[in-house]
């Protein structure tokens, strides 16, 4: 599964910042753009562990083009990142909100 992950650039006395807006608290960052992309798979899969571990369920992701819109992240980096849900937890709650059909259906 691949989420989306915005990137607060650094300079040469601030590192890095990556957060992922659909992982609350889930962040990492690095030196360098390239050490904070490398980083950012270890820290979302070691949040998702921890909250697959503690029961609670974890957001589907967003789209690119929809955190891409969003004015809070104007001139930050956006990526995408990787994540094995298999690999991490056998108790693993994804959230899916109802499709509009099954909404139907349960009228």
């Amino acid at each position: 599964m691949r989420y989306p992950c915005v990137i607060e650039p650094g300079d040469e006395t601030h590192a890095f910042g990556v957060i992922f807006p659909d992982c609350p608290g889930c962040y990492s960052g690095g030196d360098t753009l390239e050490e904070a992309l490398n980083n950012a798979p270890e820290a979302l899969a070691g949040w998702m562990e921890d909250m697959m571990d503690e029961g609670f369920p974890i957001n589907p992701p967003s789209s690119f083009d929809e955190v891409a819109k969003n004015p809070e992240y104007k001139s930050w980096i956006f990526a995408m990142v990787d994540v094995d849900l298999d690999k991490l937890s056998d108790n693993c709650l994804l959230y899916t909100s109802p499709s509009p059909r099954d909404t139907e259906r349960s009228r």
